[in-house]
């Protein structure tokens, strides 16, 4: 059979030459298919995405976005979604952002992957909403569906090279039937936002991260306020060789949340003799606009200053977007240590320790560093892997390897739920995001939204019946995934369709 640019039409009436479709369970389409010769992937991809109305979901392995060539059919494909998005057709990008997992690689990990950021970074300035799947997995796909009526699908990556230069073997098919059945598979793709590009931000030692005798008093003491002003005193610093910090109480009252109540400058106070006394990491001077100055953790006779390979970094985004507030004690303290195990890992930014070894190194206890992880999961801060291993074998589980994520603006995901609600309703929403939380992906966007869109497919009570399956698992059971919520879901589908 042969498929030339006019549509060829595929047809399983009895008589008729037929091409049969499959995807994953094994089901016919009936479909209009146009084979799209090499070198006119971009015309007709540009064509299909001005031609949409209400939907364009594309995953794509890599969008190389030449940046200075302005003119090149990548910049012509991100500007048609752009167009599109801007005439409000809901357009939603996955892209690929990767770090090797596996045993055998474990002596070639790669950064997280910044192969997409300039695109990534494009679109996002212009209003599209781009995702990246998680660190654990590659996603070699190259899928555009339109209106979840047309699916473009092939070997082109959105690059120069492909779309001009290789031979590349791409397919334009027209079936509903089988477009859902691609977004359906493709829902198991991880959606995050993005962690790649450098790390900049304020400054802090290891010397008083590493030391138990410091971060680990403040832990025991359940010290957060003490935390909080240290980093914003590290923040204000300006490097003079003194050490010294010109700060107002009315601006550690405000950073630290204290309310205005009539003794509320005893308690600054408080805070700023704690960090002098029980820490020695500053001396401060009376008075409300105050003279604070840093010391060298763990040699207070020493005036501070910012060590120049510091391994953690406070982004501007932890106060500017309410992080400081947001995260509990635990979240801090473990945000910051898992920088500096990621940038000093032989497997970066891979970083891998047992509970027990943050027990033992920090003078915290393994439950503290376990909640701390935790929370970063549910805020989509941090990916983790962990063995799955059979039963029986659980003491050779090694530790959970984990991946930080970049800082957010919360108000981000907030608007794109609030758009899932308009769509989905409030109470679809506040669903999936429950059974999301099963699994710690509270504000993950992404997962919410494959969980609705399971529950289009399959009904309510089977996503009921799996989550029901997830949340009678322990806490720490490594099964206790997204990925594995999806894969429960999808075989409770097929068994209650099969009649099982």
């Amino acid at each position: 059979m042969s498929c030339s640019r006019g549509n060829a039409k595929i047809a399983r009436s009895a008589g008729a030459l037929a091409l049969t479709l499959l995807a994953a369970p094994a089901y016919p389409y009936q479909a209009d298919v146009e084979l799209i010769p090499p070198g006119r992937y971009a015309e007709v991809t540009v064509r299909e995405i001005r031609q949409a109305k209400t939907s364009i979901h594309l995953v794509m392995y890599l969008i190389s976005l030449p940046p200075t060539k302005t003119s090149s059919v990548v910049h012509q494909l991100l500007d048609a979604l752009v167009e599109a998005q801007s005439r409000g057709v809901a357009v939603q990008v996955v892209l690929d952002e990767n770090v090797d997992w596996s045993e055998d690689s474990v002596l070639n990990f790669q950064a997280v992957s910044e192969k997409n950021g300039p695109a990534a970074r494009y679109l996002q300035a212009r209003g599209v909403r781009v995702f990246f799947d998680d660190a654990t997995m590659f996603t070699h796909a190259k899928t555009l569906v339109i209106d979840e009526t047309t699916t473009i699908l092939g070997s082109a990556n959105w690059s120069e090279t492909a779309l001009t230069q290789s031979v590349e073997t791409n397919t334009l098919i027209r079936s509903s039937a089988f477009a859902r059945e691609v977004l359906r598979s493709l829902a198991a793709v991880a959606r995050h936002a993005s962690a790649a590009g450098a790390a900049e931000g304020v400054p802090v030692s290891w010397a008083f991260l590493g030391d138990p005798a410091l971060l680990g008093r403040l832990v025991a003491a359940r010290d957060v306020r003490a935390l909080d002003l240290y980093l914003l005193l590290l923040r204000r610093f300006d490097g003079n060789p003194e050490g010294r910090v010109a700060i107002h109480d009315e601006t550690i009252r405000e950073a630290l949340g204290v309310r205005k109540y009539p003794d509320w400058q005893n308690t600054v106070w408080k805070v700023l003799r704690r960090l002098e006394r029980r820490y020695g990491l500053i001396t401060a001077t009376a008075g409300q606009d105050r003279t604070v100055r840093l010391k060298t953790p763990g040699r207070p006779s020493e005036p501070y200053q910012a060590p120049l390979n510091a391994t953690v970094r406070v982004p501007a985004g932890y106060w500017e977007w309410g992080w400081h507030r947001t995260l509990t004690l635990p979240g801090k303290v473990m945000y910051l240590l898992g920088q500096h195990y990621a940038a000093v890992s032989p497997t970066a930014p891979v970083w891998f320790h047992s509970l027990e070894h943050l027990q033992a190194a920090h003078g915290f206890s393994s439950e503290f560093a376990q909640r701390g992880l935790r929370e970063l999961r549910r805020r989509n801060l941090v990916d983790a892997k962990a063995d799955v291993l059979a039963p029986g074998q659980y003491h050779r589980r090694k530790a959970n390897r984990y991946v930080l994520r970049a800082l957010y603006d919360p108000a981000v995901p907030a608007k794109q739920l609030a758009a899932l609600e308009v769509r989905h309703g409030r109470q679809t929403v506040r669903r999936a995001a429950a059974y999301a939380a099963l699994v710690y992906e509270d504000n993950d966007v992404g997962a919410i939204e494959r969980l609705i869109q399971l529950e289009t497919l399959y009904g309510p009570s089977v996503v009921r019946t799996a989550a029901r399956k997830i949340g009678a698992m322990h806490g720490s059971n490594p099964k206790r995934t997204a990925a594995y919520l999806i894969r429960t879901i999808e075989g409770i589908g097929r068994d209650t369709a099969r009649g099982k």
